[in-house]
């Protein structure tokens, strides 16, 4: 059995402790070895030399690795508020502490955070925070996908085109050039750009591809203007990606329900389609819709 989220938040924390306190008790032994007080401790210490180095840093390896990821791990298992209180302290550069990369893997799950939680505000801020971007590593194409998707949710047009520009400069990692163009494609769909979304999401899909590439398939499936799923195949992807909107980018979820019901209706089961309708309005009615969802409910309601 796993450990749970608070489990390896407190296990994560004893590493740290563990490794500072051996990393801190090699450099003592070396500057007590070394000070002529005790040449028998000195003969001890340089005989046995490699064993004092090799278990310190590789606990501080180990640990370093931890913190860079643990943060998604409990992304993962769903844990919100452990990642948030996790990746929350460790936002800022440091050059003898934390370097870009890190910084910007906890802003990755930090932003995602706050999607979870419906604030696109707090979400923006964390995207866009004034730090110094690791420009080499290859998470920059990450965020530049999280940019877009928020961007897609409050449909702020403008800032959309403009991390899908510097996206593009990007090619991996693949799993995140996938998701960057789908969000090109929806962003194309809305535009009305049929054509240039059918070439898109063909380019998205292959075997590798992420999650978004399945979410905007089914919301272009569904639109009626391109369908590069069959009905079959779309109404397949919805029962196997509704959990993952719900818990990745719950404020989209009345609008992937929208979708849902459109193409159940087209394969004839009305009553189903009913159902994922209703849950799209309570879901709005609550205030748990983004919107973008609240925009769609609204007109799948007047149209139906």
């Amino acid at each position: 059995m796993g450990l749970s989220a608070p489990q390896k938040v407190a296990a994560s924390k004893v590493l740290g402790g563990v490794a500072y306190s051996c990393i801190l008790g090699y450099f003592l032994a070396l500057v007590y070895a070394f000070s002529g007080m005790n040449e028998d401790w000195k003969f001890f210490f340089v005989s046995n030399v490699l064993w004092f180095l090799y278990i310190p840093f590789t606990l501080g390896l180990v640990y370093f690795f931890v913190r860079v990821q643990l943060g998604r791990w409990l992304l993962e298992q769903g844990a919100v508020d452990e990642a948030v209180g996790w990746v929350e302290p460790l936002q800022h550069y440091n050059f003898w502490l934390r370097g870009k990369r890190e910084i910007l893997i906890h802003r990755l799950v930090y932003a995602q955070a706050w999607l979870r939680r419906r604030d696109y505000a707090k979400a923006q801020e964390v995207l866009w925070q004034d730090e110094p971007l690791a420009e080499r590593a290859p998470e920059m194409l990450e965020l530049y996908v999280w940019r877009g998707v928020w961007a897609l949710r409050v449909e702020n047009l403008k800032v959309l085109k403009e991390e899908i520009a510097k996206g593009k400069e990007l090619k991996k990692p693949v799993l995140w050039r996938s998701a960057l163009l789908a969000v090109e494609a929806e962003s194309a769909l809305r535009a009305g750009e049929v054509e240039q979304a059918k070439r898109l999401l063909e380019e998205a899909s292959w075997k590798d591809s992420h999650w978004v590439v399945d979410w905007i398939k089914i919301l272009a499936a569904s639109s009626g203007e391109y369908a590069i799923l069959s009905l079959d195949k779309a109404l397949l992807k919805c029962s196997e990606i509704k959990e993952i909107i719900a818990m990745c980018l719950p404020g989209a979820l009345p609008e992937f329900l929208c979708a849902y019901a459109r193409l159940l209706r087209d394969a004839g089961e009305v009553e189903r389609a009913d159902e994922q309708f209703k849950e799209a309005c309570e879901l709005v009615h609550q205030g748990l819709g983004d919107a973008r969802s609240e925009w769609v409910v609204r007109q799948y309601e007047s149209k139906k």
